[in-house]
C-alpha cells in the first residue's frame, strides 16, 4: 500500500523524540489509549530508507539548521510517497507501529509528467499548455475556464493557438454539463481548424468527433 504527504514531512532519527511528540508517557512508554477499540489511537511511523534504492527521494537532515538540534529532525520533500510494509500493534504499550520504506513511484511520476510536457510543447506554447493541464490533468474546471478565457482576451485574432483554446474550453464546459457553451466553442474550434486544412487534419477530425458526442 502506498501513502504520501501533501506537504513537507517532518520526522526524527530518534524514536524517543518521536514518542515524546506522540504524547506517550516518557517513563513507561505507554499511550493513554486503553485498547484497540478506543476512538483515539496512537501510531508510530517507522521509516526505513536505503538511499541507494531510492535515489529520487528528496530528504535532508536539518538538525544542524534547527533551533532544536536534539530533535534530530529529518525533512522529506513535498509529495514524498512511501510503501507500507507492515502494521502491528504493541499490546504492552497500546501503540500501533507502521513500518514504511521509501517509494520510487514519485520519481516515475515525475518522469512521466516531464515526458508529457515535452510532448505537449511540440503542439502548444507554454501558456496554452498550462491551460491544457488545468482543463485535463488537474480537473480544476473553474480555474481552467478563468485561465482560458483570460488567454483568449489577451491573444490576437489570428493567434495560431486560438482554435486550441476554443477546443479546451469546450471540453471543460462539457465536463461541467454546460452543453450549449461546449457546442459553441467546439464549433468555433472546428471553423478555425477547417481553414487551416490539411495541416490541421488530425485536430479537425478530433474536434468533429468531440462535437458529435456532445
Amino acid at each position: 500500500m502506498l501513502v504520501g504527504s501533501n506537504g513537507f514531512l517532518s520526522s526524527s532519527r530518534s524514536s524517543e523524540v518521536a514518542k515524546m511528540f506522540m504524547g506517550l508517557d516518557q517513563i513507561t512508554g505507554m499511550s493513554p489509549s486503553q485498547s484497540q477499540t478506543n476512538k483515539q489511537q496512537y501510531v508510530l511511523f517507522e521509516i526505513v530508507i536505503d538511499p541507494d534504492q531510492t535515489i529520487d527521494l528528496m530528504m535532508a537532515d536539518v538538525s544542524e539548521q534547527s533551533n532544536y538540534p536534539e530533535e534530530q529532525e529529518v525533512l522529506f520533500g513535498l509529495g514524498t510517497t512511501f510503501i507500507i510494509k507492515q502494521i502491528k500493534h504493541d499490546n504492552q504499550h497500546n501503540v500501533w507501529h507502521v513500518e514504511m520504506t521509501g517509494s520510487s513511484e514519485m520519481g516515475e511520476l515525475k518522469k512521466e509528467h516531464t515526458k508529457h510536457v515535452e510532448n505537449g510543447l511540440r503542439y502548444y506554447d507554454a501558456t496554452t499548455l498550462f491551460g491544457v493541464f488545468l482543463s485535463g490533468v488537474s480537473s480544476n474546471y473553474p480555474v481552467a475556464i478563468n485561465y482560458l478565457q483570460s488567454r483568449l482576451r489577451n491573444m490576437t485574432f489570428n493567434d495560431p493557438y486560438r482554435a486550441s483554446i476554443y477546443y479546451f474550453l469546450a471540453r471543460v464546459y462539457r465536463h461541467l454539463g454546460k452543453l450549449q457553451h461546449s457546442i459553441e466553442y467546439f464549433r468555433r474550434a472546428m471553423l478555425l481548424r477547417k481553414r487551416s486544412l490539411p495541416q490541421s487534419c488530425y485536430a479537425y477530425a478530433d474536434t468533429l468527433a468531440d462535437l458529435a458526442v456532445t
